[in-house]
């Protein structure tokens, strides 16, 4: 392998690969700044299984009774957002939308999704921008996962697992069951700095690792000519 091009175009080259490579590895986890639990988590997930293939004629009912929460003051007032853990069966292409909506009382708001967007087992954000965190609270509140288009082969999935209680209890194509979808409870956040500063990082991280990718090179093939 010869370079042909000047050191610091190497270095910015490289530095851009590498920039790219993080970018797509850690992208989700600065997105996810925007956002902050209503309740403290120990991040581990519990054994869970697949709602089944999110088609046109599959519905998910998930009763949401927030009855307090550790956050306060203004954070009451930001927009309310669930992430619920999703799959797509090992990244296939998938096709068609679902929506997930959230009833409180009479209002309701519906979000649409795009299948493809969907990413193997991770946190699918959703925000009800018509819902504040405080319009929730100790409410008895819905949340609907509904095929519109979805075809089998073709689409997603979301995730169960065992019911904390039987207030928690999902209902699945109409049949209530003791499961309940694997999701959290969220308020969206103004988070720019963070992101930038994640950004940032990501950023100074790849150019050291460009610096040192080149210098292990440049010493590599300086010992081997003077070996030869």
């Amino acid at each position: 392998m010869r370079w042909q091009h000047s050191p610091m175009v190497q270095w910015l080259a490289m530095s851009l690969l590498f920039g790219f490579i993080l970018f797509l590895y850690y992208h989700q986890d600065v997105a996810a700044y925007r956002y902050k639990q209503t309740h403290a988590s120990t991040g581990e997930i519990p054994p869970h299984h697949p709602a089944g293939e999110i088609t046109s004629r599959f519905v998910v009912e998930q009763p949401l009774l927030l009855k307090n929460t550790e956050l306060q003051g203004r954070d009451l007032k930001q927009p309310f957002c669930v992430s619920l853990l999703m799959a797509n069966y090992m990244n296939r292409r998938n096709q068609g939308e679902f929506s997930v909506s959230l009833r409180v009382g009479e209002r309701s708001q519906n979000r649409l999704l795009q299948a493809r967007k969907i990413n193997d087992n991770t946190w699918e954000f959703v925000c009800f921008d018509e819902f504040r965190l405080a319009d929730v609270l100790g409410k008895s509140a819905l949340l609907t996962i509904s095929g519109v288009d979805g075809q089998p082969g073709r689409s997603v999935t979301a995730w169960l697992t065992a019911a904390t209680s039987a207030d928690a209890q999902a209902t699945l194509n109409g049949q209530r069951t003791d499961q309940q979808l694997l999701f959290s409870t969220h308020v969206r956040i103004h988070a720019l700095p963070h992101m930038v500063n994640g950004y940032v990082l990501m950023a100074l991280a790849a150019m050291i690792m460009a610096a040192l990718t080149l210098g292990s090179y440049r010493a590599g093939r300086s010992a081997k000519v003077r070996g030869a």
